[in-house]
């Protein structure tokens, strides 16, 4: 009776603590253009998703030597697509944004 009690005990505790934890923060993402070409398009989705997320350029363009940060409120790893001007597309799948900045060199 005791083991069983324990058990149903520690499972009740994990259910706690898992419901409780924290949710992951929002996060920063630094995009350079340290290539020669602008970036007409920068798309971000989950690892993964069969739809890119909307354009975070908008209007704008990502022009050589220029930065731009984007605040990201998914987990870590995500997928990254940017489309240039001249219509070049690079895509980097499982991009850690929490750890790593993404610079650009084309």
């Amino acid at each position: 009776m005791l083991k069983k009690t324990l058990i149903a005990l520690s499972m009740a505790m994990t259910t706690v603590l898992v419901s409780t934890s924290p949710a992951l923060a929002d996060h920063n993402l630094r995009i350079v253009n340290a290539g020669s070409q602008a970036v007409e398009t920068i798309n971000i989705s989950g690892i993964n998703q069969r739809m890119w997320g909307p354009d975070l350029l908008g209007n704008n363009f990502l022009f050589p030597g220029q930065t731009v940060n984007f605040t990201i409120r998914e987990g870590c790893l995500e997928d990254v697509r940017v489309i240039y001007r001249n219509g070049h597309v690079l895509t980097r799948g499982s991009f850690d944004t929490c750890r790593y900045d993404l610079r650009l060199n084309y």
